[in-house]
């Protein structure tokens, strides 16, 4: 049996590069979030108290997903840093900044590379990933019931899909031919 080394083992093709996950997270995934936290507290439309509490708790689990995430990319042990904030939107900020901060430290040279057979332990870039997808399906999971307090949320979330590259003015009414 041949030892490996972590440096020497090759790239797994379904893990995306660390920059790409580093996008999801503080790019779509924030922008997400911070849409949906707006749309459900502070949009001034009135939550039934169920509703609310589901909503907390969906807004609690993505902090968690965040959190774990953040815990795995800096190499920590579990529970290592837990939000000391009470206030549902500081510690959504928190967790963000958490995860953020351990996404930027993974080193882009080592990462997506498998682990060494050797070592029998799943790849750390997997983890990463794996985890990244969780936070994802935790929020894909929250916007319905964002969407049953306010339905306004799905045009919020869906304005920027489609971005006219030449927006309609009087140049392009105007014939080619007269």
């Amino acid at each position: 049996m041949t030892v490996q080394i972590l440096g020497a083992t090759e790239t797994m093709r379904h893990v995306p590069p660390i920059d790409y996950l580093i996008f999801k997270i503080d790019g779509e995934y924030r922008e997400q979030v911070d849409k949906l936290y707006w749309a459900a507290f502070e949009a001034g439309k009135i939550v039934d108290p169920e509703k609310r509490g589901s909503i907390e708790a969906g807004f609690r689990s993505i902090c968690r997903s965040l959190e774990r995430l953040g815990e795995i990319a800096s190499h920590h042990r579990a529970g290592a840093h837990h939000s000391p904030q009470e206030v549902l939107r500081s510690r959504l900020d928190h967790a963000f900044l958490q995860a953020m901060k351990g996404l930027t430290t993974v080193k882009a040279d080592d990462f997506g590379r498998r682990a060494p057979e050797n070592q029998f332990e799943k790849s750390s870039s997997e983890s990463l990933l794996f985890n990244v997808l969780a936070t994802g399906a935790q929020i894909r999971k929250l916007i319905p019931l964002v969407a049953a307090a306010n339905p306004d949320i799905y045009e919020m979330l869906l304005n920027r899909l489609v971005v006219k590259e030449h927006p309609i003015d009087d140049e392009t009414l105007r014939p080619i031919a007269t």
